[in-house]
């Protein structure tokens, strides 16, 4: 969405590396630790959530172009 794009553009490549390194341990962030990581990136918890639910949305269709790209491309 819009406003996911501009979010995302807000964000520093270290807020990047840090969302991203806590997304890979744990893609189903809770509101207290969504809370807690803006807290300490010094972030807005709007732009953690927002940032959480890109990239699941993302990690979702990579996980389902590799389950059904077999069967397209057949």
């Amino acid at each position: 969405s819009e406003r996911a794009s501009w979010v995302i553009q807000m964000l520093t490549k270290e807020h990047l590396d840090s969302l991203e390194q806590f997304f890979q341990h744990n893609n189903f962030a809770q509101i207290n630790e969504m809370k807690s990581i803006a807290t300490h990136l010094n972030i807005t918890d709007c732009y953690v959530r927002t940032w959480f639910r890109y990239r699941l949305f993302k990690e979702t269709a990579i996980r389902l172009r590799r389950r059904y790209l077999p069967f397209v491309a057949a």
